[in-house]
């Protein structure tokens, strides 16, 4: 049970780290044809994509002028985080 927490305590931090790296390059224009980045957001797209979802429906236009999914996300991640470090 140990290991197995470990392991998805490991993936979250690992799936963090891909969304501050995403959010870093989002701000670098010259880079958005670039492989790495393409495979950055293939990979982190199907994490930000729920909370992106819900919030559109929150909004009574469907159109947010920010896209706060990448920080809803983030934080879901880290209460995530928290809630299985309390079990070790």
């Amino acid at each position: 049970m140990y290991t197995i927490l470990n392991v998805l305590l490991n993936f979250l931090r690992v799936v963090e780290i891909l969304i501050i790296v995403r959010c870093v390059l989002s701000f670098i224009t010259s880079l958005h044809g670039n492989q790495f980045v393409k495979y950055i957001y293939w990979i982190t797209e199907p994490v930000l994509y729920p909370a992106r979802y819900i919030l559109k429906k929150l909004m009574p236009d469907g159109v947010s002028p920010i896209d706060i999914s990448v920080l809803v996300t983030f934080l879901l991640l880290i209460l995530l985080r928290l809630i299985i470090q309390s079990f070790i």
